[in-house]
């Protein structure tokens, strides 16, 4: 690492470009925005983001913060983020012994890694790359996701405000909660997006009401 080059974004595109040198740029991105998402929730709670640096309080806040995805998909977060850490020697999380326990649904087939990393190697269409997104890699439940509105997707020249609002489980209607996502996901969602808007102008040229 170069002297001085110190900062978790940094870091994140040193080892984005050393370990998954091998891997397609999609699939390097995917990547990418656990662990910028992650310096983010770290950067703006004071909390250490200098991979070298970080230590136990900062694992326990984000699995507090994960605390309402499924055990899969913390799981899931955990092995990114402790590649990357490795990758600056750091070995807290594998020192930590972390025990996140079993998902609700223990008869649900879930993806292993290697599964994960074939899946976001496919080439998807905007709507099915989307979908993989927000579940995989923004740890959105099913429901969530088939429940998601155009307008719950907020984008801000902002960094810090680009986010996903959603409507989680809860007492009466649910509990909102929202998930930030990076600017290189936004990519993602646009795609999607401008897909869409042709679907709708084709079917409205077809029938107008």
């Amino acid at each position: 690492m170069a002297k001085g080059n110190f900062s978790g974004i940094n870091c994140i595109k040193e080892h984005l470009a050393t370990t998954y040198k091998r891997c397609k740029p999609a699939t390097v991105e995917k990547y990418a925005g656990v662990l910028y998402n992650i310096n983010s929730i770290l950067r703006e709670n004071g909390l250490e983001t200098q991979p070298r640096k970080i230590g136990e309080d900062e694992v326990t806040f984000l699995l507090e913060q994960w605390g309402p995805l499924e055990v899969s998909t913390k799981e899931w977060y955990l092995h990114i983020f402790n590649r990357y850490l490795k990758c600056f020697k750091n070995e807290i999380i594998d020192d930590m012994q972390i025990q996140l326990g079993y998902d609700m649904r223990p008869n649900v087939d879930w993806l292993s890694d290697e599964e994960s990393d074939i899946l976001m190697n496919t080439r998807l269409s905007p709507l099915e790359d989307t979908v993989i997104h927000l579940e995989l890699c923004l740890g959105l439940r099913v429901s969530e996701v088939v429940n998601l509105r155009i307008e719950d997707i907020h984008f801000s020249d902002d960094l810090t405000k680009r986010f996903v609002a959603i409507l989680g489980k809860g007492v009466g209607v649910g509990k909102w909660r929202t998930v930030p996502f990076h600017p290189l996901r936004e990519e993602i969602f646009t795609t999607w997006l401008e897909h869409r808007a042709e679907m709708v102008q084709k079917i409205r040229a077809y029938n107008p009401s």
